[in-house]
């Protein structure tokens, strides 16, 4: 089923599976628990939430927060000042709104933002927090995971165990090496410089050095 709402401060709401809530009006809710659902709302001040795997939930509103915690889904946010989080598996969290916070807890996962001021955060194992927007920071907690920013002035945080980073020139990189039982034996900062640490090339702490990665 569909259920459609362009006023404003609205709520649209849809609980059946292969099903679509729309709301385009300011301060309004668009809400979609079923599976391969959709749920989508432009308006500024709004909160489109999807909890069906194999779901979309997309947001282009400022202020705005879009939530997805289907396996398999897409949160998507491109508002100012917005919110986007993501806790399904094999899933993809992203904002292009300054300002603004992208978070995936899954395994596999991918959290992006390309605003400027921006956090992204990423605690699965295996996946990818990244962000392209300047004075931005990307931290990843999973292990064998990546965190990586191509914006200016910025930091990467890597805390998982064979956890990675990469940052353009004048950011920052942020190192965590952990033994095989997740005990954390030592942490480093430090500038991309150009010489010692290149810009955009993978780096871990391994052995208390910070060694290139191959990708």
């Amino acid at each position: 089923s569909t259920a459609a709402n362009s006023g404003n401060w609205s709520t649209a709401a849809n609980s059946g599976d292969y099903s679509t809530a729309a709301n385009s009006g300011a301060g309004s809710t668009a809400a979609n628990s079923g599976i391969g659902s959709t749920a989508a709302n432009s308006g500024n001040w709004s909160t489109a939430a999807n909890s069906g795997a194999g779901s979309t939930t997309a947001n282009s509103g400022d202020w705005s927060t879009a939530a997805n915690s289907g396996d398999w889904s897409t949160a998507a946010s491109s508002g100012h000042y917005s919110t986007t989080a993501n806790s399904g598996s094999n899933s993809i969290a992203a904002s292009s709104g300054d300002y603004s916070t992208t978070a995936n807890s899954r395994n596999g996962s991918t959290a992006a933002s390309s605003g400027h001021y921006s956090t992204t955060a990423n605690s699965g194992d295996w996946s990818t927090a990244a962000s392209s927007g300047d004075w931005s920071t990307v931290a990843n907690s999973g292990n064998y995971s990546t965190a990586a920013v191509t914006g200016k002035q910025s930091i990467a945080i890597s805390t998982g165990y064979k956890g990675k980073a990469k940052a353009n020139l004048g950011s920052w990189i942020i190192l965590t090496q952990r033994d095989e039982y997740y005990n954390i034996i030592q942490v480093k900062a430090v500038k991309v410089d150009g010489e010692h640490i290149k810009p955009n090339v993978l780096y871990m702490l391994e052995d208390g050095e910070i060694v290139e990665v191959n990708e």
